[in-house]
């Protein structure tokens, strides 16, 4: 006996239900390279050459560069054909939760989005065609003739994720049974703690009326019936309280 199931394979990605491919465009050719660190890159006339990409026919101003099914802006040092110094600059990152987060029933179950579950590599794909591209930067002149009054001061962003364990909910004898599906806090983080301090390294702060945040996102450790309490301090004042059960994430500023 034969039993036969018609499957359909979409993700919810950024509020829109995808197959992930749609951005392809069945006539181009596409290179794809392999980003492990954020920071900026440049791509050399050699490093084309090595990739067999045909570009002595191709101006840098068709070229295009691609992340996550997104046209990404570059810098290029000439619009025209590419010679012996000339390259391609962009900013780019490694591989966090995004492409984790459809695998969720809900978004708010994701844990640690700084970390893939699966890889920190990110993948990026250079094409052209015959229509030049509009996502390139623009290059401004520092014309100091009239400068603007100076900045008193900068908001900073300091994110401090952790990637000791992987975290998975189970439950049984020594929690030796899990399930398959993507559960509400999955993802990496600390090893498993009672109580545990981080110094919080903030140099050169502004001390003008302008407050700080401080965003947590924890998650619990036992049986889904397993109360905990999570007591926040900062240099020994409790700030706040949450208590919860089970593996929740829970977000607090």
């Amino acid at each position: 006996m034969f039993i036969v199931f018609y499957g359909y394979a979409q993700m919810n990605f950024e509020g829109k239900f995808i197959y992930g491919n749609e951005w392809l465009v069945p006539t181009q050719e596409y290179y794809k390279f392999n980003i492990g660190t954020d920071g900026i890159y440049k791509i050399t006339l050699d490093d084309l050459r090595k990739a067999d990409l045909p570009i002595q026919n191709i101006t840098l101003d068709k070229i295009r560069l691609y992340h996550l099914g997104q046209e990404v802006e570059i810098r290029t040092s000439t619009n025209g054909l590419m010679r012996k110094d000339d390259f391609i600059e962009f900013f780019a990152v490694r591989n966090r939760g995004e492409l984790d987060a459809p695998l969720f029933k809900k978004a708010s179950f994701v844990f640690n989005e700084d970390y893939s579950i699966y890889s920190d590599t990110s993948a990026y794909f250079i094409t052209w065609n015959a229509t030049p591209s509009t996502f390139r930067y623009q290059e401004i002149q520092n014309d100091l003739t009239n400068p603007i009054p100076k900045d008193n001061y900068f908001i900073r962003e300091i994110t401090t994720s952790f990637k000791e364990v992987i975290i998975k909910r189970s439950f049984g004898y020594g929690h030796s049974q899990k399930l398959p599906d993507f559960d509400e806090g999955q993802g990496y983080g600390t090893d498993y703690f009672v109580e545990r301090a981080w110094d919080l390294m903030l140099e050169n702060v502004y001390k003008n009326d302008i407050d700080a945040n401080i965003n947590v996102a924890i998650t619990g450790y036992g049986e889904d019936a397993s109360a905990h309490k999570a007591a926040f301090y900062l240099n020994n004042n409790l700030l706040k309280t949450d208590p919860f059960s089970g593996y929740k994430v829970r977000k607090m500023r």
